[in-house]
Protein backbone atom coordinates (compact mmCIF):
# COMPACT_ATOMS: atom_id res chain seq x y z
CA UNK A 1 0.00 0.00 0.00
CA UNK A 2 3.08 2.69 0.97
CA UNK A 3 4.77 1.76 -2.47
CA UNK A 4 1.26 2.85 -4.67
CA UNK A 5 1.30 5.80 -2.53
CA UNK A 6 4.46 6.89 -3.33
CA UNK A 7 4.19 5.73 -7.44
CA UNK A 8 0.74 7.69 -6.80
CA UNK A 9 3.30 11.12 -6.32
CA UNK A 10 4.50 10.91 -10.05
CA UNK A 11 3.94 14.25 -11.84
CA UNK A 12 1.11 14.69 -14.56
CA UNK A 13 3.49 17.24 -15.90
CA UNK A 14 4.40 15.18 -18.64
CA UNK A 15 1.28 13.81 -19.70
CA UNK A 16 0.12 16.97 -21.22
CA UNK A 17 0.89 20.49 -22.35
CA UNK A 18 -1.11 22.64 -24.25
CA UNK A 19 -0.98 21.82 -28.02
CA UNK A 20 0.20 25.46 -28.49
CA UNK A 21 2.57 24.93 -25.31
CA UNK A 22 0.82 27.31 -23.53
CA UNK A 23 1.60 27.47 -19.41
CA UNK A 24 -2.15 28.67 -18.41
CA UNK A 25 -2.88 24.69 -18.56
CA UNK A 26 -2.89 23.64 -15.19
CA UNK A 27 -1.24 20.68 -15.78
CA UNK A 28 2.07 22.77 -17.00
CA UNK A 29 2.23 24.30 -13.99
CA UNK A 30 3.10 21.39 -11.91
CA UNK A 31 0.02 20.15 -10.69
CA UNK A 32 0.44 16.50 -9.62
CA UNK A 33 -3.29 15.13 -9.39
CA UNK A 34 -1.07 11.52 -7.82
CA UNK A 35 -0.54 13.46 -4.84
CA UNK A 36 -2.54 11.09 -2.20
CA UNK A 37 -5.09 12.85 0.62
CA UNK A 38 -2.39 11.37 3.22
CA UNK A 39 0.74 12.56 1.97
CA UNK A 40 2.35 16.02 2.90
CA UNK A 41 5.43 17.61 0.97
CA UNK A 42 6.99 18.86 -1.84
CA UNK A 43 7.39 19.00 -5.44
CA UNK A 44 10.31 20.61 -7.17
CA UNK A 45 9.66 20.40 -10.71
CA UNK A 46 11.28 21.38 -14.21
CA UNK A 47 10.52 21.11 -17.81
CA UNK A 48 11.41 22.06 -21.12
CA UNK A 49 9.19 22.52 -24.06
CA UNK A 50 10.16 22.79 -27.64
CA UNK A 51 7.25 24.05 -30.18
CA UNK A 52 9.11 24.66 -34.10
CA UNK A 53 6.82 23.49 -36.61
CA UNK A 54 3.56 25.05 -37.95
CA UNK A 55 0.78 22.43 -39.12
CA UNK A 56 -2.21 22.88 -41.72
CA UNK A 57 -3.96 20.23 -39.88
CA UNK A 58 -2.27 17.21 -39.93
CA UNK A 59 0.29 18.72 -42.86
CA UNK A 60 3.46 20.63 -41.71
CA UNK A 61 3.95 23.66 -43.46
CA UNK A 62 6.76 26.60 -43.70
CA UNK A 63 6.89 28.50 -40.60
CA UNK A 64 9.11 30.97 -41.65
CA UNK A 65 11.66 29.93 -39.15
CA UNK A 66 8.97 30.30 -36.18
CA UNK A 67 9.92 28.43 -32.78
CA UNK A 68 9.05 28.69 -28.91
CA UNK A 69 11.35 27.26 -26.25
CA UNK A 70 9.57 26.95 -22.71
CA UNK A 71 11.44 26.57 -19.27
CA UNK A 72 9.16 26.30 -16.26
CA UNK A 73 9.97 25.25 -12.90
CA UNK A 74 7.72 24.96 -10.59
CA UNK A 75 7.21 24.64 -6.58
CA UNK A 76 4.54 22.53 -5.68
CA UNK A 77 3.01 21.88 -1.78
CA UNK A 78 0.90 19.52 -1.04
CA UNK A 79 -0.88 18.97 2.39
CA UNK A 80 -3.24 16.48 3.87
CA UNK A 81 -5.72 17.99 5.33
CA UNK A 82 -7.75 14.92 5.91
CA UNK A 83 -7.04 11.15 5.01
CA UNK A 84 -8.80 11.49 1.31
CA UNK A 85 -8.41 15.19 0.99
CA UNK A 86 -4.93 16.54 -0.15
CA UNK A 87 -4.70 20.56 -0.89
CA UNK A 88 -2.33 21.84 -3.22
CA UNK A 89 -0.49 25.08 -3.95
CA UNK A 90 1.74 25.47 -7.31
CA UNK A 91 3.59 28.24 -7.99
CA UNK A 92 5.62 28.43 -11.31
CA UNK A 93 8.59 30.39 -12.85
CA UNK A 94 8.58 30.94 -16.44
CA UNK A 95 11.40 31.29 -19.20
CA UNK A 96 9.94 32.16 -22.27
CA UNK A 97 11.99 32.10 -25.53
CA UNK A 98 9.47 33.30 -28.75
CA UNK A 99 10.88 33.57 -32.17
CA UNK A 100 8.26 35.30 -34.46
CA UNK A 101 8.74 36.27 -38.42
CA UNK A 102 8.47 40.05 -39.85
CA UNK A 103 7.14 39.41 -43.62
CA UNK A 104 8.25 43.41 -43.70
CA UNK A 105 11.75 42.82 -43.37
CA UNK A 106 12.00 39.03 -43.49
CA UNK A 107 13.84 38.46 -40.70
CA UNK A 108 12.99 36.56 -37.55
CA UNK A 109 13.34 38.72 -34.13
CA UNK A 110 13.15 36.76 -31.12
CA UNK A 111 12.11 38.07 -27.48
CA UNK A 112 12.85 36.98 -23.97
CA UNK A 113 10.55 36.92 -21.28
CA UNK A 114 11.05 35.36 -17.32
CA UNK A 115 8.68 35.96 -14.65
CA UNK A 116 6.24 34.25 -12.44
CA UNK A 117 3.55 32.84 -13.69
CA UNK A 118 -0.24 32.05 -13.18
CA UNK A 119 -0.32 30.45 -9.73
CA UNK A 120 -2.63 27.45 -9.27
CA UNK A 121 -4.31 25.76 -6.42
CA UNK A 122 -6.08 22.31 -6.40
CA UNK A 123 -7.83 19.93 -3.87
CA UNK A 124 -7.97 16.26 -5.12
CA UNK A 125 -10.43 13.71 -2.84
CA UNK A 126 -10.29 10.00 -2.78
CA UNK A 127 -13.24 8.20 -4.51
CA UNK A 128 -11.94 4.79 -4.41
CA UNK A 129 -9.19 2.93 -1.92
CA UNK A 130 -9.38 -0.71 -2.86
CA UNK A 131 -7.56 -3.59 -2.37
CA UNK A 132 -7.56 -7.37 -2.87
CA UNK A 133 -5.33 -9.98 -3.14
CA UNK A 134 -4.17 -9.23 -7.05
CA UNK A 135 -3.76 -5.81 -6.34
CA UNK A 136 -4.91 -2.05 -5.23
CA UNK A 137 -7.22 0.22 -6.98
CA UNK A 138 -7.20 3.75 -6.23
CA UNK A 139 -9.25 7.06 -7.67
CA UNK A 140 -9.77 10.48 -7.11
CA UNK A 141 -11.02 13.97 -8.44
CA UNK A 142 -9.42 17.01 -8.75
CA UNK A 143 -10.87 20.53 -8.50
CA UNK A 144 -8.33 23.65 -9.10
CA UNK A 145 -8.12 26.97 -9.52
CA UNK A 146 -5.82 29.35 -11.69
CA UNK A 147 -5.27 32.42 -10.84
CA UNK A 148 -4.21 35.78 -12.78
CA UNK A 149 -0.78 36.54 -10.67
CA UNK A 150 1.78 36.40 -13.66
CA UNK A 151 2.38 39.65 -16.15
CA UNK A 152 0.04 40.02 -19.37
CA UNK A 153 2.03 43.24 -20.41
CA UNK A 154 5.65 42.20 -21.15
CA UNK A 155 7.49 44.51 -24.02
CA UNK A 156 10.44 43.90 -26.26
CA UNK A 157 13.77 45.64 -26.51
CA UNK A 158 12.17 48.04 -28.91
CA UNK A 159 9.12 48.68 -26.45
CA UNK A 160 6.56 46.90 -28.09
CA UNK A 161 4.23 44.06 -26.52
CA UNK A 162 5.52 40.56 -27.39
CA UNK A 163 3.30 37.71 -28.46
CA UNK A 164 0.25 36.41 -26.07
CA UNK A 165 2.26 32.92 -25.92
CA UNK A 166 5.69 34.62 -24.25
CA UNK A 167 3.64 36.56 -21.84
CA UNK A 168 4.24 34.64 -18.26
CA UNK A 169 0.15 35.06 -17.27
CA UNK A 170 -2.81 34.88 -19.17
CA UNK A 171 -4.93 37.50 -17.11
CA UNK A 172 -7.34 34.98 -16.06
CA UNK A 173 -9.35 33.00 -13.67
CA UNK A 174 -8.92 29.21 -14.83
CA UNK A 175 -11.11 26.20 -13.31
CA UNK A 176 -9.73 23.02 -13.80
CA UNK A 177 -11.44 19.57 -13.16
CA UNK A 178 -9.84 16.28 -13.29
CA UNK A 179 -9.41 12.86 -12.82
CA UNK A 180 -6.74 10.47 -11.88
CA UNK A 181 -6.67 7.27 -11.50
CA UNK A 182 -4.06 3.75 -10.70
CA UNK A 183 -4.15 0.31 -10.61
CA UNK A 184 -1.05 -1.02 -8.61
CA UNK A 185 -0.27 -5.07 -9.02
CA UNK A 186 2.80 -7.45 -8.40
CA UNK A 187 5.76 -5.08 -9.76
CA UNK A 188 3.72 -2.73 -12.38
CA UNK A 189 0.99 0.14 -12.60
CA UNK A 190 -1.36 1.36 -14.51
CA UNK A 191 -2.31 4.66 -14.65
CA UNK A 192 -4.93 6.96 -15.83
CA UNK A 193 -5.35 10.89 -15.77
CA UNK A 194 -7.67 13.22 -17.32
CA UNK A 195 -7.96 17.33 -17.00
CA UNK A 196 -10.46 19.94 -17.90
CA UNK A 197 -9.23 23.70 -17.94
CA UNK A 198 -11.75 26.06 -18.56
CA UNK A 199 -10.24 29.90 -18.86
CA UNK A 200 -11.96 32.22 -18.01
CA UNK A 201 -11.58 35.82 -19.87
CA UNK A 202 -7.88 36.90 -19.56
CA UNK A 203 -5.51 39.89 -20.51
CA UNK A 204 -2.91 40.48 -23.30
CA UNK A 205 -1.11 44.46 -23.29
CA UNK A 206 -4.02 45.55 -21.74
CA UNK A 207 -6.97 44.12 -24.21
CA UNK A 208 -9.14 40.99 -23.39
CA UNK A 209 -8.01 37.96 -24.54
CA UNK A 210 -9.21 34.65 -23.85
CA UNK A 211 -7.08 31.30 -24.23
CA UNK A 212 -8.97 28.22 -25.50
CA UNK A 213 -10.23 25.17 -22.87
CA UNK A 214 -8.30 22.47 -22.83
CA UNK A 215 -8.57 18.57 -22.38
CA UNK A 216 -5.61 16.27 -21.03
CA UNK A 217 -5.51 12.71 -20.52
CA UNK A 218 -3.29 10.04 -20.27
CA UNK A 219 -2.42 6.83 -20.04
CA UNK A 220 0.40 5.38 -18.25
CA UNK A 221 1.94 1.80 -17.69
CA UNK A 222 4.77 1.17 -15.12
CA UNK A 223 7.04 -1.75 -14.64
CA UNK A 224 9.58 -2.24 -11.67
CA UNK A 225 12.91 -3.30 -12.52
CA UNK A 226 14.36 -3.94 -9.22
CA UNK A 227 13.67 -6.32 -6.55
CA UNK A 228 15.07 -4.73 -3.78
CA UNK A 229 12.74 -3.29 -0.62
CA UNK A 230 10.02 -0.87 -3.50
CA UNK A 231 9.13 1.29 -0.06
CA UNK A 232 12.39 2.50 0.25
CA UNK A 233 14.55 1.67 -3.19
CA UNK A 234 12.93 1.17 -6.31
CA UNK A 235 13.61 1.83 -10.37
CA UNK A 236 10.52 1.66 -13.02
CA UNK A 237 10.31 2.07 -16.31
CA UNK A 238 7.19 4.30 -17.61
CA UNK A 239 5.86 4.10 -21.09
CA UNK A 240 2.51 5.35 -22.89
CA UNK A 241 0.10 7.85 -24.56
CA UNK A 242 -0.87 10.82 -24.24
CA UNK A 243 -3.29 13.54 -26.33
CA UNK A 244 -4.18 17.05 -25.82
CA UNK A 245 -7.17 19.41 -27.22
CA UNK A 246 -7.26 22.87 -27.20
CA UNK A 247 -10.27 25.58 -28.07
CA UNK A 248 -9.88 28.25 -30.59
CA UNK A 249 -8.91 31.68 -28.79
CA UNK A 250 -11.14 34.66 -28.44
CA UNK A 251 -8.86 38.11 -29.61
CA UNK A 252 -7.18 38.31 -32.57
CA UNK A 253 -5.10 40.72 -34.00
CA UNK A 254 -6.51 41.97 -37.74
CA UNK A 255 -5.08 44.53 -40.26
CA UNK A 256 -7.55 46.82 -38.98
CA UNK A 257 -6.43 46.44 -35.18
CA UNK A 258 -7.22 44.40 -32.42
CA UNK A 259 -11.01 42.49 -32.39
CA UNK A 260 -11.40 41.58 -28.93
CA UNK A 261 -14.39 39.11 -29.94
CA UNK A 262 -12.86 37.66 -33.07
CA UNK A 263 -12.31 33.79 -32.59
CA UNK A 264 -9.07 32.98 -34.16
CA UNK A 265 -9.42 30.55 -36.42
CA UNK A 266 -5.34 30.12 -36.10
CA UNK A 267 -5.74 28.71 -33.04
CA UNK A 268 -5.93 25.62 -30.72
CA UNK A 269 -5.96 21.55 -32.19
CA UNK A 270 -4.78 18.27 -31.33
CA UNK A 271 -1.71 17.17 -30.42
CA UNK A 272 -1.08 13.52 -29.25
CA UNK A 273 2.26 12.53 -27.38
CA UNK A 274 4.39 9.19 -26.85
CA UNK A 275 5.82 9.34 -22.99
CA UNK A 276 8.99 7.54 -22.02
CA UNK A 277 11.04 7.72 -18.69
CA UNK A 278 12.07 6.65 -15.52
CA UNK A 279 10.10 6.89 -11.60
CA UNK A 280 12.94 6.22 -8.73
CA UNK A 281 12.16 5.72 -5.21
CA UNK A 282 15.44 6.62 -3.68
CA UNK A 283 14.45 6.27 -0.03
CA UNK A 284 10.82 6.38 1.65
CA UNK A 285 10.65 10.08 1.46
CA UNK A 286 12.24 11.02 -1.92
CA UNK A 287 10.82 9.98 -5.44
CA UNK A 288 12.61 11.59 -8.74
CA UNK A 289 10.79 11.39 -11.97
CA UNK A 290 12.22 11.92 -15.34
CA UNK A 291 10.90 11.75 -19.26
CA UNK A 292 10.69 12.95 -22.47
CA UNK A 293 7.23 13.10 -24.22
CA UNK A 294 7.70 13.42 -28.33
CA UNK A 295 5.01 14.58 -30.30
CA UNK A 296 3.29 11.93 -32.18
CA UNK A 297 0.45 13.31 -34.13
CA UNK A 298 -0.86 16.87 -34.70
CA UNK A 299 -4.03 17.84 -35.72
CA UNK A 300 -3.54 22.08 -36.06
CA UNK A 301 -6.62 25.03 -36.39
CA UNK A 302 -5.24 26.31 -39.65
CA UNK A 303 -6.33 29.91 -41.79
CA UNK A 304 -3.83 30.94 -44.28
CA UNK A 305 -5.28 34.71 -43.39
CA UNK A 306 -4.11 34.57 -39.78
CA UNK A 307 -0.81 34.37 -38.52
CA UNK A 308 -0.99 30.33 -36.92
CA UNK A 309 1.56 29.12 -33.90
CA UNK A 310 3.87 26.13 -34.11
CA UNK A 311 2.62 23.08 -32.68
CA UNK A 312 4.63 21.64 -29.85
CA UNK A 313 7.30 19.31 -30.78
CA UNK A 314 8.46 17.76 -27.64
CA UNK A 315 9.06 18.32 -24.01
CA UNK A 316 11.44 16.78 -21.06
CA UNK A 317 10.74 16.70 -17.52
CA UNK A 318 12.41 16.41 -14.14
CA UNK A 319 10.84 16.35 -11.20
CA UNK A 320 12.05 15.28 -7.25
CA UNK A 321 8.88 15.06 -4.74
CA UNK A 322 10.11 15.05 -0.94
CA UNK A 323 7.72 13.63 2.04
CA UNK A 324 7.39 15.62 4.96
Amino acid sequence: MKLTKLLLLTSLVMTGKSALACDFCMLGQGVSPYLMGDSTGITLDSTFIQSNQVFDHSTSISGNGKKEAWTIYSLTAFYSATPDLSLILTIPYVSKTNVDYDSDTNTNPGTLTSGLGDISVTGRYTLLNAHSAQGTTIGGLLLGLKLPTGSTGEKDAQGNPVDRHAEPGTGSYDLNLGFTSAYTGNGYQATFDAVYSYSGKGQWNGRNHRYGNALNASLKGYLRMSSEDVTRHALYVFTGPAIEVTGKETGTQTDSGYDTNMVNPSSGGTVGYWSLGFYGVLQSTTIVNAGVSKSIYRDMNYNSNFDADPAEDYKINLSVSFLL
